[in-house]
C-alpha cells in the first residue's frame, strides 16, 4: 500500500511540474507574441515625437487614412515595396484618388513591423523619414496598412502620408496648381536611402524562420504527449524514477526552446 501512494505521489509531483512547465511555457510565448501595429498608435507616437521638437501636433485626416489604405492595398496586390510602383504610379496619385487637395505631401513606408513602438522609432531613426515627421509644414496625417503575404511571408504594409490641405477658400484656385513638384515635398525620403532600407528591413530577419514557431509547437506536442503517457505508467504502478527525470528534462528543454525562438524572432529576451 506505501508502494502505491508512493507511486501516486511521485505522479502527483510530475503532474505538478508539467502543469507549472505549461505555465512558464505558454507565458513565454504570450510575452513573445507581437504586438500590432495600431493607426492610431502611429499618430500619437508621430505628434509625440513632433512635440518634443515643439512642433504642432498632426490632426488625423480621414481622407489621407483612404489615400494611404490606397497605396498600402495596391502594394500589396502588386507585391511591391516602394515609394512608386512598378509600372511608375507615383505617391501622389493616392492623394488624387482620395480628393485630398494639397499644398505639400509626404510618405512614409514600412513593412515587416509588428509593433507601433518600434515603427515610430524606425521611422525616426531614418533621417528622411525623420523629416517628414518633423516638418513643420504638415498640418495633417493619414495612417493606411493592408495585411497579407509578401516574399512568402505574412505581413503588413504600413503607409504614412502627411499633408498641408488647400485652404477651401482656394481650393478652385490651386487646382491647377497640383500638378507642378513646387507644391509637393520631393524629400529623400520618396527615394528610399540605403539607411531607410536598413531601418526598415531590420525585423525582416525573422523571414529566415518562418517555421521556427511550427518546429516548436511540434516538440511541444511531443513533449506533452511523453509527459502524460509516463503519468498514466506512474498510476498503474510502472513509474520509475528515470521516467520522471526524463520528464524534467524535457520541460527544461521545451522552455529553453522557446526562448531560443523568442531571441530568433525578436532580438530580445
Amino acid at each position: 500500500m506505501n508502494t502505491v501512494f508512493k507511486k501516486i505521489g511521485y505522479a502527483c509531483i510530475m503532474l505538478a511540474v508539467l502543469i507549472a512547465g505549461s505555465a512558464s511555457i505558454f507565458a513565454i510565448v504570450q510575452k513573445a507574441s507581437p504586438a500590432a501595429v495600431v493607426a492610431s498608435s502611429l499618430v500619437q507616437g508621430t505628434n509625440t515625437a513632433r512635440v518634443s521638437e515643439n512642433l504642432k501636433l498632426l490632426t488625423r485626416s480621414a481622407v489621407l487614412d483612404k489615400a494611404a489604405t490606397l497605396k498600402a492595398n495596391d502594394m500589396l496586390q502588386h507585391q511591391y515595396f516602394a515609394h512608386r510602383s512598378p509600372s511608375g504610379v507615383t505617391p501622389w496619385h493616392w492623394f488624387e484618388e482620395a480628393h485630398y487637395k494639397y499644398l505639400r505631401a509626404g510618405e512614409n513606408l514600412a513593412v515587416h513591423f509588428t509593433a507601433s513602438t518600434e515603427l515610430v522609432d524606425a521611422w525616426l531613426a531614418s533621417p528622411s523619414h525623420r523629416a517628414n515627421i518633423m516638418n513643420g509644414a504638415y498640418t495633417e496625417i493619414g495612417i493606411g496598412m493592408a495585411t497579407g503575404t509578401f516574399e512568402g511571408v505574412q505581413t503588413t504594409f504600413v503607409v504614412q502620408l502627411f499633408g498641408t490641405p488647400v485652404p477651401a477658400s482656394k481650393q478652385g484656385a490651386a487646382v491647377g496648381l497640383l500638378d507642378t513638384n513646387e507644391y509637393r515635398v520631393v524629400s529623400e525620403s520618396i527615394d528610399v536611402a540605403p539607411d531607410t532600407l536598413a531601418t526598415i528591413e531590420r525585423t525582416v530577419d525573422t523571414r529566415k524562420h518562418p517555421y521556427a514557431p511550427i518546429a516548436v509547437t511540434v516538440f511541444l506536442i511531443g513533449a506533452l504527449s511523453l509527459a502524460i503517457h509516463v503519468c498514466i505508467r506512474c498510476l498503474t504502478r510502472s513509474c520509475t524514477r528515470t521516467s520522471l527525470i526524463m520528464v524534467a528534462v524535457i520541460l527544461a528543454l521545451s522552455i529553453a526552446l522557446f526562448v531560443m525562438v523568442r531571441i530568433m524572432l525578436t532580438g530580445v529576451l
